[in-house]
């Protein structure tokens, strides 16, 4: 496995870290990093959270079977969220059943459907995601105004 020296190991006390991530599959840009190479890789930062015993923050767009499958295949999963999510509900209801978190943003609620899903979901597993200062917040229902 790929090692970062400076994390990997927890006799490195002068690094706090607090999370693995941002990591995880986007089959959405397949042009810029083929399905292969981004299963490979997001195995082994699971494996690293699961070595430094950190939650993970967890990108997920079009890849859906793929990111449930490898998560039921461990044995012992890590925990986190997974942001900025856009996807459909039974995905996020078996992300949920896995122990995951729903992360929400702009980009969660920029069509009817995404709203829908939302609706659905138990506000005890979703978390907030605030923009950054000095970017404009908008509901994208319409596209942008």
């Amino acid at each position: 496995m790929f090692r970062l020296p400076s994390v990997s190991t927890r006799e490195h006390t002068e690094v706090q870290v607090i999370a693995v991530g941002e990591t995880g599959l986007d089959y959405a840009r397949l042009e810029f990093c083929q399905r292969e190479t981004q299963l490979k890789y997001f195995k082994q930062q699971i494996e690293l959270a699961l070595e430094l015993d950190k939650p993970m923050f967890l990108h997920l767009r079009d890849a859906h079977s793929d990111f449930i499958d490898m998560m039921k295949a461990l044995e012992k999963r890590p925990k986190g969220v997974v942001h900025s999510y856009d996807g459909p509900l039974d995905a996020a209801m078996q992300l949920i059943d896995l122990g995951f978190y729903i992360g929400l943003n702009g980009c969660s609620l920029r069509t009817a459907e995404n709203l829908a899903v939302v609706a659905e979901l138990p506000i005890e597993r979703l978390m907030l995601e605030v923009e950054p200062v000095g970017r404009k917040i908008e509901m994208l229902l319409d596209g942008p105004t």
